[in-house]
């Protein structure tokens, strides 16, 4: 009974580590990945491509009602 408990808890742990790993690299470099964001136009993955435009989003956010 316990090497089950330890075999999910094992899994776990392996299953979550990898996650975990890349919000803690995201975290800790954060002032150095975000002026990066603004050179990106195109994301391009399997099955499929993301194009943003970002001229017209700064225009809209400059546009933006208050409320």
């Amino acid at each position: 009974m316990t090497e089950t408990w330890f075999s999910i808890l094992s899994q776990l742990v392996i299953g979550f580590a990898w996650p975990v790993a890349i919000l803690v690299l995201g975290l800790v470099f954060r002032k150095a990945i975000r002026p990066r964001f603004n050179e990106v136009r195109e994301v391009k993955y399997p099955g499929g491509s993301n194009t943003m435009e970002v001229n017209d989003l700064g225009k809209r956010i400059e546009k933006k009602p208050e409320r």
